[in-house]
């Protein structure tokens, strides 16, 4: 596992290593830790359709909603709510390489158009 806690290795079933994404969220509480297993994308090979490099580098993008009341005058924060996860049909996918993030459908095309031999 990484020092910086963003990523680390399980090993999953037959010995097979598959990766495990967590991530951490600051809050009014403190710090909050999801794991994001592969159970949530779908188990085929990614390739990234902007650099075309990339066949393993990725990073999952999820999108939180927080509410907040601020201060007219002054700015400053008088009232938040918790975040929500806000729901998404499909989750997207950025590329660790060149940045470009996309729909994880268009990262299995892409690998299923130039095939790996």
């Amino acid at each position: 596992m990484q020092r910086n806690g963003e990523t680390a290795k399980a090993c999953g079933e037959n010995g097979v290593d598959r990766m495990l994404i967590i991530l951490l969220f600051l809050g009014n509480t403190g710090i909050e830790v999801r794991i994001m297993t592969d159970a949530m994308m779908q188990g085929k090979p990614y390739f990234c359709p902007n650099c075309r490099s990339n066949r393993v580098k990725f990073s999952v993008m999820t999108m939180y909603s927080q509410s907040f009341m601020k201060d007219a005058l002054t700015g400053a924060i008088s009232a938040t709510d918790e975040a929500q996860l806000v729901p998404e049909p499909e989750p997207n996918i950025q590329c660790r390489v060149c940045g470009f993030t996309g729909n994880e459908l268009r990262f299995i095309k892409q690998a299923e158009r130039e095939p790996r031999y």
